[in-house]
């Protein structure tokens, strides 16, 4: 994927360097060129100085070509404004920014952008959010066996029965986030595009959560 990353702090250039060893295109843009130190020195990706949020300034950096940006300053409004430009303006597919206010969370959600609200949030964990659609690591239990994972549900879940996605003894949906309001999930109730879906999942079914919901490749 060509990925833009918006702010190179110690979180985003952690996360530029990662995505570009996993074999992805990264222009990360910050507007303090000082910034890009703290990428290490094999970086292999591009940088672009300037502002997130320039329309023009986002051209240069190829966002036209762009399959994703995350925006990961340490500002929620400035993160939640690339995060809205790269949408609706250029029609980047995936777009995600870390929000420490989650009273944000259903703003960013009803303009189609996947939030990362978790203020401790770590790389691996964002990598595994834009890697798989938006299925988000949150807690292991145990020593491991079961993990807590929130997915963002896409349009093609929309009017299914949690009945029909729960696999017993394997993954349980256990509650959802809707408007937000946090609500306990029942077997019977019907999923709304937009929700947020917190999941508890067997640990070695964790990287076949896409394929469980039946979501496609073009949807992830």
């Amino acid at each position: 994927m060509y990925i833009l990353i918006v702010g190179c702090g110690s979180f985003g250039s952690e996360m530029a360097d990662t995505l570009s060893q996993d074999g992805h295109d990264v222009v990360v843009i910050d507007r303090n060129e000082h910034s890009f130190r703290l990428l290490p020195a094999g970086f292999n990706g591009l940088t672009q100085r300037g502002n997130g949020i320039d329309e023009e300034m986002l051209r240069e950096a190829g966002i036209e070509r762009a399959d994703a940006l995350l925006a990961l300053t340490s500002s929620d409004s400035v993160n939640l404004m690339a995060a809205q430009i790269a949408k609706s303006v250029f029609g980047v597919e995936r777009v995600m920014a870390r929000l420490y206010d989650h009273s944000r969370v259903e703003l960013a959600q009803a303009k189609g952008i996947e939030p990362l609200c978790l203020t401790d949030i770590g790389v691996t964990q964002a990598r595994h959010a834009l890697r798989l659609g938006g299925v988000l690591r949150l807690l292991s239990l145990g020593a491991g066996e079961i993990e807590l994972v929130s997915l963002n549900a896409p349009k093609s879940l929309s009017g299914r029965r949690i009945e029909e996605l729960e696999l017993k003894g394997k993954f349980r949906i256990a509650a959802l986030l809707r408007q937000g309001r946090a609500l306990l999930a029942n077997a019977s109730d019907e999923i709304r595009e937009g929700d947020t879906l917190y999941c508890l999942v067997r640990v070695d079914l964790k990287d076949a959560i896409p394929e469980i919901f039946g979501i496609t490749q073009e949807e992830l």
